[in-house]
């Protein structure tokens, strides 16, 4: 996951686990340390995306990145190169979330 983490976002990312972020908080000195994570159904993100910016929107979007890739020599390296390397892992949306931590100095 964080090998393709790293390749499909193009950057050098470690995806954290809960326990890693709530190392860091007690890493920082914070107390009393309340975690709550939420998992993320990426279907339903998928639709209010689309609800949220309307077809028009959505195509606005797909336009600009035809236009970016027909225009950008850099940027078609960078696509080459992404789908290239692309193979999603399994279960992938099971590891989409995200949480609130909370700590106290």
């Amino acid at each position: 996951m964080v090998a393709w983490a790293g390749q499909d976002l193009g950057a050098n990312v470690k995806p954290l686990t809960s326990d890693e972020w709530v190392g860091l908080l007690v890493g920082a000195g914070l107390k009393d340390i309340v975690v709550q994570a939420y998992e993320i159904d990426t279907r339903d993100e998928a639709r209010g995306i689309v609800g949220r910016y309307g077809c028009g929107g959505m195509l606005a979007v797909f336009w600009r990145m035809l236009c970016l890739y027909a225009r950008n020599p850099a940027y078609r390296r960078f696509v080459k190169e992404v789908r290239g390397q692309g193979v999603i892992p399994d279960n992938l949306e099971e590891y989409f979330g995200y949480g609130l931590y909370v700590g106290r100095k």
